[in-house]
């Protein structure tokens, strides 16, 4: 695929400018995954010293034009928020991060099987466990009834208890 060999092209002229950052994992180097196609989109994953992410290139590439803007993309495995972004040598993409440094990788032969295994998981329909991020935006919070207080009840806000003597 033609966008991911630029795409890499130009994260490979991006190293040369991070090699001094303290996020920077001189024992990587850019590579990408074998893109996969899913509809009229192609999905890998770019590895570079300083992160990994999913990227997808999308069949319609205007829709990645609004650059830093967020875009929820349906894969087999759930739902993934992605960033849009544009470059004109590469054409429009979203990023999604996976890893960010990626400072905890060994080798470069590592970081590849975690980034293969990780394009594996986004195709894999046994991985549509909620995470706990969407079960807290999907919860429904219903507020709570209003209790009937008695006059004691207000007074001490509820603390008190009532004592019933027979």
């Amino acid at each position: 695929m033609q966008s991911l060999v630029a795409l890499t092209a130009f994260y490979q002229q991006a190293d040369l400018g991070m090699r001094d950052l303290p996020i920077y994992n001189a024992a990587l180097q850019v590579e990408a995954t074998q893109a996969r196609s899913y509809g009229d989109d192609e999905l890998a994953v770019v590895v570079t010293p300083w992160f990994m992410n999913l990227v997808i290139f999308s069949g319609d590439d205007t829709r990645c034009r609004q650059q830093g803007a967020k875009r929820t993309y349906q894969l087999p495995s759930g739902r993934y928020e992605f960033t849009q972004c544009w470059d004109a040598s590469v054409g429009g993409f979203a990023t999604c991060a996976l890893f960010s440094p990626v400072l905890e990788f060994e080798s470069q032969q590592d970081v590849m099987a975690v980034a293969n295994a990780a394009l594996d998981a986004v195709f894999d329909t046994q991985h549509t466990e909620t995470t706990e991020w969407r079960q807290a935006r999907d919860a429904q919070v219903k507020p709570a009834e209003p209790s009937k207080l008695d006059r004691r009840g207000f007074i001490t806000a509820g603390l008190a208890k009532q004592q019933v003597t027979r």
